[in-house]
């Protein structure tokens, strides 16, 4: 990127004038020797959640479409009622 300011005759540094802050200035993160290698620092688990709760729904909407299709298996004849039992027991928990 092409600078359209010349540049100042003495250094804003050594003047003190039109210093303006950092965007954003890093925290001082003093850690000892195992704070600095732990690979969880920083982790939120609050913003891991909505990825949790699609997943849980996923498996929701897959539990029902299982129990649906036994169901009508049962119902079709095609299932013995006491097969049904053990799949919907071990499979859904409806």
């Amino acid at each position: 990127m092409v600078c359209c300011q010349r540049p100042r005759k003495l250094g804003a540094k050594y003047t003190g004038q039109d210093i303006a802050p950092d965007e954003f200035v890093q925290p001082s993160l003093d850690f000892d020797y195992e704070g600095k290698r732990d690979r969880w620092n920083g982790y939120d688990p609050a913003a891991y959640r909505h990825v949790v709760d699609d997943y849980q729904k996923v498996e929701d909407a897959k539990r029902q479409l299982k129990a649906q299709k036994i169901d009508a298996a049962l119902m079709d004849g095609a299932v013995d009622e006491s097969v049904a039992k053990v799949l919907l027991a071990c499979c859904c928990d409806c």
